[in-house]
């Protein structure tokens, strides 16, 4: 699969998003603190294929007020 990355963006030209690419960029979309995303969705991203389709996230630390305002905005 062929992509490309610049200024901190991954693009993979021509590439159908799936119901979990939809999921995770409308998730995505509700963090305002620093992120990595890992594991099996990377693999799946890059096209294998995988038995589990989660998404496992490494965040910075967080005030709890913070985190519990993101969890308020996932629940909508």
């Amino acid at each position: 699969m062929e992509y490309s990355y610049a200024s901190r963006r991954i693009e993979f030209p021509g590439k159908e998003l799936t119901v979990l690419d939809k999921l995770v960029l409308k998730f995505v979309a509700a963090i305002d603190f620093n992120y990595v995303i890992m594991s099996g969705y990377i693999a799946i991203l890059f096209g294998r294929s995988r038995s589990t389709e989660d998404i496992d996230l490494f965040i910075d630390r967080l005030p709890q007020k913070k985190f519990a305002d993101f969890c308020t905005r996932l629940e909508k």
